[in-house]
């Protein structure tokens, strides 16, 4: 069984985060990441979820277009 603490961090107090930092990351840190969340568990191990990892103002600004109106702010004030 998992302990409180973890249950906890796993399901009782995770939420999604919003915010980020303005600071630029490394190429080896999105691999390090993307190696992580491929783990994480989705409906029927199908793996449905499509990522772009965007590392020029120029990129951003192809996807503005297929954006959620909601996230075109948020996303376009992002620092690249």
């Amino acid at each position: 069984m998992l302990s409180t603490k973890t249950l906890d961090t796993l399901f009782r107090t995770a939420r999604s985060h919003k915010g980020w930092l303005n600071k630029d990351i490394t190429n080896d840190q999105i691999h390090q990441i993307y190696d992580l969340l491929k783990f994480a568990p989705t409906s029927g191990n199908c793996c449905p979820a499509r990522f772009t990892f965007i590392q020029s103002a120029e990129a951003k600004n192809r996807i503005k277009p297929s954006l959620d109106e909601g996230n075109i702010d948020k996303t376009m004030k992002l620092h690249l």
